[in-house]
């Protein structure tokens, strides 16, 4: 299967809050990766492709969220594991361009911990 992915991928859990525009109840999970333009998450929730979603990412650190909102461009069950869960891609589709770079800048260093990366300041 060909990656069509245009921008790398961090392999780093973020703590993120979402909710559906259709459904206003809130849901709690980690990120599994997060590029420049969406992540992908596991939840014990099923999302529909085309889900719009209100997104809330907690950075360590820092005591302001960041907000944003996405659409569900993949989802399907995961089938590793005796609990289902639920994987999916989301696509920002509204999130400031500083925002982005708080989240990015969180998972590039987490990245690094998580790889026993060093980096000379």
């Amino acid at each position: 299967m060909e990656d069509r992915r245009k921008f790398f991928r961090f392999d780093s859990p973020v703590n993120i809050r979402y909710a559906s525009q259709r459904n206003k109840r809130k849901w709690k999970t980690l990120t599994k990766n997060i590029s420049r333009e969406g992540f992908s998450l596991s939840s014990e929730r099923r999302l529909q492709e085309e889900d719009m979603l209100k997104l809330e990412f907690d950075i360590p650190n820092d005591k302001t969220p960041v907000f944003a909102t996405g659409m569900v461009v993949w989802a399907r069950e995961n089938k590793r594991g005796r609990k289902k869960s639920y994987d999916a891609g989301i696509r920002f589709t509204n999130i400031t361009g500083t925002d982005r770079g708080r989240i990015l800048e969180h998972a590039y260093r987490k990245w690094l911990d998580l790889n026993n990366y060093k980096v000379k300041v």
